[in-house]
């Protein structure tokens, strides 16, 4: 796309054409840029009733608004809005009931503390909030360093707090103490634990995980694991190590893992050895139980019962300390290894790496000479290395367990440059590697993206080349993992690949239209239109865009359909596929790329843009009968932000251009009809100000061009 902005006129000419409306308003200067708002941090419930944003200057302290739009019990509609000043970092119960949050303290008071360079545990401390959604009402408690709640639902916070404790009437200083505190809105009870390190909730909020450490004033602590189901009922899961870390749910939440290592050495990485606990619920008649769990009569002197009789917590040791991967250079767990689960919960990723030895602490620096030799064929120059030495030291390379068969850890790659890619959301045999060790040092001057595809199975670690040298400018898979489909940066065509025959298809050679930019003019291949193409459930239609048009092949290249019916060729709009809608995955499900497909009789959101217009806009079209359900608008704004909701067809959406800000709006019509929610920079209007207008041209060599001319006001 040719689009080019254009120098503002003249100031003569803005003199000479000023209007008496204009001249009475005031010239922007710098002082006044700091003041400038924008809307960020936009969130909302699943009914789309209550709706958190923050507005912001660039320099200055901003504002939070809480809007609750929940009709009344008496079905008349309600509108009830507050404001938090300096509210930030804000959690939403997507149920709608509880609000959580920051609240700074004031920019001057923290800009002068910074200069007078107080150390950071001496600054003023933020506040956490919390909002009753139903009541609108707010409570604050002072001095939080961080907080947490779940997903989900919100019905506990944890938060790590400081505050001054005095012995008696007489002290007057104080002493500061810390801790993690625990409170339930609904109650307003709070439960303080001390030494905690990491903490964390479950999705649904219900269940609080935490590490404690050592402390050095007192010998009675230790490290351990911590569970509560409920603020008042603290279990310990394990204790006895130096340190734990990486606490992390099954998406079930019937399963935990962490780390755990008895190591004290300070110069060095440490081993690590990997923990797995079982949480079920206890079989009594009076026990609520939590449908995801399964009930559980107690089998073992190993299992612990919580100590309100609800839970039983079963933890195992199931990769000791110090165990060296089978197939790898003495690799092991390391303090580096991040842990996640497949949404099955049957298997674990996670990383494996070495061991250092400790640093020699008899070599000092300023006796050791330095080398620098620079090699023509080292993938990264000597700068390079230094900058990423930190960075491959902290590496750690992709394997895996069976939790079914938990002692076993199968490597996937000892390579540093293979890039591991899920399939089916974890749950396939095999995983996807790419490996660019070849083509790195070329690279350099080539500026090529090829790689070698290989297909690596999670039982064994073998594998099943795929392709060699591939130059991929994109690159996916469908759903399931069954097909590969990427474009092809010499072949300039989109191809698919069955993981289960080997089967290559060119999918867009047939079609005529190219899928690649035309217009892009830098000396290296031209991108792709399309960054992720979408997937039916069955995996029996893929979709792809090329510059105006969505298609819709079978992944074996028999049939290839116009879903626009090349509307956007004939009138120069590029449409392209999006969903608005909240993301239902679970945890464990996003970290593994599960794909969501499309259902073949669903409704799909397009955004939209005319090339003759510059115009932005929207529309929808119909899988079942595109061509006869494709509507859609667009307007002389841009949009910055747009998300729905989970239960109503409500959606929430920033637009502006040069002479309008971009403020918060919600339609419940697609764009029928909107609401206006936030009216940011009302000075905007004691200022000059201006338009922008289109404007078309021809280079020297009759190229046809469009720009935008940024006309002040005043001037015709």
């Amino acid at each position: 796309m040719n689009i080019k902005v254009l120098p503002v006129l003249a100031m003569v000419a803005v003199l000479s054409g000023m209007t008496s409306v204009s001249a009475q308003k005031k010239a922007m200067d710098h002082d006044v840029y700091d003041s400038w708002q924008s809307v960020s941090d936009i969130q909302k419930s699943d009914d789309g009733n209550v709706l958190v944003w923050c507005v912001n200057p660039q320099q200055g302290d901003g504002t939070l608004y809480v809007r609750n739009m929940t009709p009344e019990k008496k079905g008349k509609a309600s509108c009830r809005e507050i404001s938090i000043p300096r509210g930030y970092q804000a959690s939403l119960d997507p149920k709608g009931k509880w609000l959580y949050l920051r609240i700074k303290p004031q920019f001057a008071t923290t800009r002068q503390e910074k200069i007078d360079k107080k150390k950071s545990e001496k600054m003023t401390k933020d506040t956490l909030a919390v909002v009753d959604l139903s009541t609108m009402t707010v409570k604050k408690y002072g001095r939080v360093d961080s907080y947490t709640t779940g997903s989900l639902a919100k019905p506990y916070i944890a938060y790590k707090s400081t505050w001054k404790h005095f012995k008696d009437s007489t002290d007057k200083k104080g002493t500061d103490k810390s801790g993690l505190i625990i409170l339930n809105p609904a109650t307003d009870r709070k439960d303080t634990l001390k030494y905690i390190d990491a903490y964390s909730f479950n999705q649904d909020g219900t269940t609080l995980v935490m590490t404690s450490k050592k402390d050095k004033k007192d010998s009675l602590s230790v490290s351990a694991v911590l569970i509560a189901h409920a603020p008042a009922c603290l279990d310990t899961l394990v204790k006895g190590a130096e340190s734990y870390r990486r606490l992390t749910f099954s998406d079930a939440e019937d399963q935990l893992v962490f780390l755990g290592s008895k190591d004290k050495s300070k110069n060095r990485n440490k081993c690590q050895a990997l923990y797995l606990t079982t949480i079920q619920a206890v079989k009594t008649g009076k026990t609520v139980r939590q449908a995801h769990r399964p009930l559980m009569e107690v089998a073992d002197s190993s299992t612990v019962i919580s100590k309100d009789g609800k839970w039983a917590y079963s933890t195992k040791e199931i990769i000791a300390e110090g165990t060296k991967v089978e197939g790898t250079p003495g690799w092991t767990l390391n303090e580096n290894t991040e842990l996640q689960f497949t949404p099955d919960g049957k298997r674990l990723f996670l990383g494996i790496g070495a061991i250092r030895p400790p640093k020699d602490t008899t070599i000092v620096d300023f006796e050791t000479a330095q080398l620098d030799i620079w090699n023509w064929d080292a993938v990264l120059t000597p700068p390079q290395q230094r900058l990423n030495v930190n960075k491959k030291l902290k590496k750690t390379y992709s394997a895996t367990i069976d939790l079914t068969e938990p002692g076993k850890i199968v490597p996937l790659t000892t390579s540093y440059f293979d890039n591991i890619r899920y399939m089916n959301g974890g749950l396939s045999e095999w995983v996807l590697m790419a490996d660019n060790s070849k083509y790195a040092r070329t690279a350099v001057w080539d500026y090529n993206n090829r790689y070698d595809f290989s297909l690596v199975n999670v039982k064994d670690g073998s594998r099943k080349v795929v392709a060699e040298g591939l130059n991929v400018g994109r690159f996916d898979m469908s759903p399931s993992g069954k097909y590969l489909v990427w474009f092809d940066s010499d072949e300039m065509n989109w191809f698919t690949y069955n993981t289960q025959t080997g089967e290559k298809v060119n999918l867009t050679a047939q079609t005529g239209v190219p899928f690649y930019d035309e217009e892009d003019d830098h000396p290296t291949a031209a991108p792709a239109h399309e960054f992720s193409p979408k997937w039916l459930k069955d995996e029996s239609a893929v979709f792809i865009i090329d510059r105006y048009d969505i298609w819709k092949f079978s992944p074996d290249g028999v049939t290839a359909v116009n879903l626009t019916g090349s509307v956007g060729r004939q009138t120069h709009n590029r449409f392209k596929i999006f969903d608005p809608k909240p993301d239902t995955r679970k945890p464990n499900e996003r970290r593994c790329g599960l794909i969501k497909p499309l259902d073949p009789k669903q409704t799909i959101f397009l955004s939209v843009f005319n090339e003759d217009s510059q115009e932005y806009g929207y529309g929808s079209l119909n899988l079942a009968k595109p061509t006869k359900t494709l509507k859609y608008f667009t307007d002389t704004v841009s949009f910055k932000y747009i998300a729905g909701t989970l239960s109503t067809d409500r959606l929430f959406y920033q637009k502006g251009n040069f002479r309008n800000c971009y403020d918060l709006y919600y339609t419940d019509d697609f764009f029928a009809s909107s609401t206006k929610v936030s009216a940011i920079n009302p000075q905007m209007a004691g200022y000059r100000w201006g338009r922008a207008e289109l404007f078309r041209w021809k280079a020297y060599d009759g190229t046809p061009l469009k720009g935008l001319v940024f006309v002040p006001d005043g001037v015709k």
